[in-house]
């Protein structure tokens, strides 16, 4: 009986083959990605369990959405083909018979502060013979040295390229003031026992690998939370100082499309956190407290969540703050249980701040980013608490704080402390410090974004973020510290969608979406763009920092 469907594949336009050339087309895809599959697990059992992050990338799928883009890799090869030996009309060629498979790449970091701290990328060997010889053509010399059961060729005192007849890594230890290091840390990923590798120590990362996407992150938020860095914050602040993350873990999907990119977290609470906190958060956030949000415009940002009023003692108590809460319930001659009932546990935050783009524009025309002021980004916010249909209670809270003078009815408002401006709507109160509310926050329309408001109703949080949020990430680096995290965001977004579900077992998923300036540009060109110039960047910063420390 004749196959229909397979017939009608092969008379389409596209796919003008015989059957016997069809079979044989397939089995060389089915070979290939057998021999692509078993390379990359090799690359993936020499990242070390003590990485903190790992990213790993499908090239060959990212490139596919790139063909259209092939006049920019042409122009960015020539300029590699003229620091090398390989002719620019062979440079693809001669990727392709490096020895060294470049459609599968796994990054890996560790969250030190120290000179121990790098980033290393893997690539999978499918040819060591063919490796040196490729190398030979790409640096003008290569001093290549066997040691340890590793070739490898020294970069700088910071950086490394070693390879084994199954792995090439390319390693960085930005703090590191000797080679020693670099070369011991590259000995030791690339001659390390399979079962001490992350892939085979942890669970969590062996399920991620078997998943298929163009691009998955995975990190470990309780080595994160270790780490000097992220424990000094944490103990710095009496609400963070007792936070652990141990075995908890996030995982991203990505997918690119024309002027959007998707991805699909999923975060991993340990054990103790999912029996702790699997009521705190409601199905869905009532939309009304959007709608009904006295805000005339989109705003730059936007955070909204729904929790169970019944499970906050739960969260007050592990962010120390029961006893501040008892105070402030006293202050207004009101049980905290009494004063925690007005609220239904929806809760919106709106940031406004049309200020921030025209500061952050002028520090950048700074010649020496060094020497910028702190001038700040002037943030205006409005939160907006949801009520609960008994106002029994809010009432008393009303009538006892005009009484005490705290608060003072105006026309359509109240004012609080002579500084906060509280709306009072059916079924939300609003709180803002802007003076002339009508400028940033106008009393109506409702809040416009469709598509957010829709999230709200489906969802426990939904995120919004505008362009002018990163202008303030990127504006804070520029003054403080170079940032290489905030380097990568930096991109041509015109605004990010984060939208979560309840928390289901111990897995609470989620979705990101980021919309980039140029709507009909794929979202890999505009990374690969970023990421060329940026590189470049790093790599003249690293080259001037060379020459001075000479």
């Amino acid at each position: 009986m004749p196959n229909l469907k397979l017939d009608a594949l092969m008379k389409k336009t596209y796919f003008r083959l015989n059957k016997p050339t069809f079979f044989l087309f397939l089995g060389l895809l089915i070979s290939l990605s057998i021999t692509g599959c078993l390379s990359s697990r090799q690359a993936a059992l020499h990242i070390p369990a003590e990485s903190g992050v790992v990213l790993k990338a499908n090239l060959l799928s990212l490139m596919l959405k790139m063909h259209h883009a092939k006049g920019t890799f042409r122009e960015d090869f020539s300029q590699v083909a003229k620091s090398s030996a390989i002719p620019e009309n062979q440079l693809i060629g001669r990727l392709q018979s490096s020895g060294i498979n470049f459609l599968r790449a796994f990054m890996f970091s560790t969250f030190e502060e120290d000179a121990t701290n790098y980033f290393a990328l893997n690539f999978p060997v499918s040819n060591p013979k063919k490796v040196e010889p490729f190398l030979k053509l790409v640096f003008d010399t290569l001093n290549v040295q066997k040691e340890g059961g590793i070739s490898f060729f020294k970069l700088s005192e910071r950086s490394i390229l070693a390879w084994t007849d199954e792995v090439i890594t390319y390693l960085n230890m930005p703090k590191s003031a000797k080679f020693e290091l670099p070369f011991q840390k590259a000995q030791a990923i690339l001659t390390m026992p399979e079962d001490s590798s992350l892939l085979m120590k942890n669970d969590n990362y062996r399920k991620l690998n078997k998943v298929w996407a163009e691009v998955t992150v995975w990190a470990n938020l309780g080595r994160m939370a270790q780490s000097p860095g992220m424990q000094k914050f944490l103990s710095s602040h009496e609400v963070t100082k007792d936070i652990k993350l141990n075995n908890t873990y996030l995982q991203s999907l990505a997918h690119f499309h024309r002027g959007k990119m998707n991805a699909q977290t999923e975060l991993f609470l340990s054990e103790q956190g999912h029996k702790r906190y699997k009521n705190l958060f409601r199905p869905s956030i009532n939309p009304t407290v959007l709608y009904e949000a006295p805000i005339g415009n989109t705003p730059r940002g936007m955070l909204a969540l729904a929790v169970n009023m019944s499970e906050v003692h739960t969260l007050l108590e592990d962010l120390h703050l029961t006893d501040e809460a008892q105070r402030a319930a006293e202050i207004v001659n009101l049980p905290l249980d009494q004063l925690m009932a007005i609220f239904s546990g929806d809760v919106v935050l709106f940031m406004e701040d049309d200020t921030l783009t025209q500061v952050v524009s002028a520090n950048r025309q700074n010649a020496n980013p060094q020497k910028m002021k702190r001038k700040g980004p002037q943030h205006n916010y409005m939160i907006g608490l949801g009520l609960n249909s008994d106002r029994t209670n809010l009432d008393s809270l009303i009538n006892e704080l005009i009484t005490s003078s705290l608060l003072v009815k105006k026309e359509d408002h109240y004012l609080f402390f002579d500084e906060y401006i509280i709306i009072e709507r059916p079924d939300a109160l609003y709180i803002t410090k802007v003076q002339d509310k009508t400028q940033q926050f106008a009393p109506d329309p409702a809040f416009g974004n469709a598509h957010v408001r829709e999230l709200a109703t489906k969802n426990a949080l939904v995120f919004y973020g505008g362009r002018s949020l990163i202008d303030g990430l990127i504006h804070r680096k520029a003054v403080e510290d170079d940032n290489l995290l905030l380097d990568l965001i930096d991109l041509p977004l015109l605004y990010s969608v984060f939208h979560t579900e309840n928390l289901q077992d111990n897995i609470t998923k989620g979705s990101l979406a980021t919309h980039f300036t140029d709507a009909d540009e794929n979202s890999v060109v505009i990374f690969y763009n970023h990421l060329k110039e940026l590189l470049f960047r790093r790599n003249e910063q690293i080259n001037n920092t060379h020459e001075a420390d000479r």
